[in-house]
């Protein structure tokens, strides 16, 4: 993660470092007035060596911590904590809407990829592993404490859809808790950006 030099104060919690699962949170503070912002970056590879049991206690460990929003009130317009989850889950969700969401809530629709979808069910322990499976974990590890995948929420129908690799998949997620979502106007994915964000950095070194 980067952020301006003295910004921010942040801290730093690792949850999981091995080479087939990784995920930390970083929270920034700056003052009284602004809210404290938990980002949680998460990687899970889409090996089959990885076990639907570790990723399960993964996403349990990830969800203990987890800073809910406060409501805005009179005297404070913004919650005390806004946290956001992002990163290469190789999860495939398709169009399936979250659980949580009510028919009484107005939640965009998420137009999604109807050629990738999720398992039907939650895979057992030492089952294989596979982007269907790892996108039925994602959708299980939101119900507690209900956030959104924000990626397709804000296409029209028209629109195509904004794939994140070149593969034609949607596998990188930006995750944030359901009482944001009125702060966001859009979000646009780019695929395989990592290669223009090395670029922009060799870039910057040569001026």
């Amino acid at each position: 993660m980067a952020i301006r030099k003295k910004s921010f104060t942040v801290k730093t919690k690792i949850h999981e470092k091995s080479e087939k699962i990784q995920g930390a949170t970083w929270s920034l503070t700056e003052g009284r007035l602004l809210p404290t912002i938990h980002f949680t970056g998460i990687y899970i590879s889409p090996s089959p060596k990885t076990s639907p049991r570790e990723i399960k206690d993964f996403y349990y460990k990830l969800n203990k911590p987890f800073h809910a929003p406060s409501p805005p009130t009179s005297m404070r317009r913004y919650s005390d904590h806004n946290h956001l989850y992002t990163g290469d889950l190789n999860a495939q969700t398709g169009t399936e809407i979250e659980k949580h969401i009510s028919h009484a809530e107005k939640t965009p629709p998420r137009k999604g990829d109807p050629s990738h979808t999720p398992s039907v069910n939650t895979p057992s322990g030492q089952s294989k592993i596979s982007a269907q499976a790892l996108g039925r974990l994602l959708l299980d590890f939101l119900e507690p404490n209900s956030p959104l995948i924000l990626n397709e929420r804000f296409q029209k129908p028209s629109d195509p859809i904004l794939y994140t690799t070149k593969y034609n998949t949607i596998v990188d997620c930006f995750i944030l808790p359901k009482t944001l979502l009125s702060e966001v106007t859009h979000c646009t994915a780019y695929p395989d950006s990592w290669k223009n964000i090395l670029a922009l950095i060799r870039f910057a070194r040569k001026k």
